[in-house]
């Protein structure tokens, strides 16, 4: 299978048992939207496959090739972009500098820069300003274009929406289904589940760094209050 395989993981903060013996798939050309209630170890598990922090047990594949002891920048290399919660620029570098960063030279940063000014035209005139100056969703447009640069095998998104208006993911949400059917693995948090569910193709609940549940979206969808059950078996756990 091509895509991200994750089999028996357990990952640990500071000693404590975050995640444990977690198996799934995010397949490629599919977005895998991961849910859960707070503190069920999403943003822990994202930080575990792209390299943030270690994995104590299991592993994780791209496209067959392990990874769980490659560093981050080798992951980077081998496909897995990461889109952090938080909209993390550098504010105080112009737009066009923030895009270049993540460049490995010249000729992709020139690439790279008219790519991302074709998905994102609203940048195109913000270029010199400093990215600390543009609003939440500019900011995003930012992140998500830099992780792109480098054409990922798989894409993880923690909490897209976090403090944008509604309006504003709207605009964002397209173009994850156009990611997808070029072929891109998404991996996909948030926390609007009707917005993420119809965009997605699976759906995996994470409950105390458990898989409390894994169904396709159409079928949650259809019949919410699976997805209401497995909520309340986490607060009532």
């Amino acid at each position: 299978m091509k895509g991200i395989e994750l089999r028996n993981l357990q990952v640990e903060r500071s000693g404590a048992v975050i995640i444990g013996d977690l198996s799934f798939d995010i397949p490629s050309g599919e977005i895998t939207v991961l849910l859960g209630p707070n503190g069920g170890g999403k943003s822990t598990l994202l930080d575990a496959i792209c390299g943030v922090i270690p994995v104590s047990r299991g592993s994780i594949s791209l496209d067959g090739l392990a990874v769980q002891e490659l560093s981050r920048l080798e992951r980077v290399k081998a496909g897995i972009s990461y889109v952090e919660q938080g909209r993390q620029v550098f504010s105080h570098l112009s737009v066009e500098h923030n895009l270049r960063a993540a460049c490995a030279n010249r000729e992709q940063a020139d690439r790279a820069m008219e790519r991302s000014l074709e998905v994102f035209p609203e940048l195109r005139k913000r270029l010199n300003t400093a990215a600390g100056m543009l609003s939440g969703g500019e900011q995003q447009m930012i992140v998500i274009a830099r992780s792109m640069i480098r054409d990922p095998k798989v894409m993880l998104i923690d909490e897209l929406s976090l403090g944008l208006a509604p309006i504003v993911v709207s605009r964002f949400l397209p173009l994850l289904e156009r990611l997808k059917h070029s072929g891109m693995a998404i991996l996909l948090v948030e926390q609007y589940a009707t917005a993420a569910l119809a965009i997605g193709d699976q759906a995996v609940i994470l409950v105390h760094g458990a898989c409390a549940l894994s169904e396709g979206c159409a079928a949650l969808r259809a019949d919410p209050q699976r997805l209401h059950q497995a909520y309340l078996g986490a607060q009532s756990a």
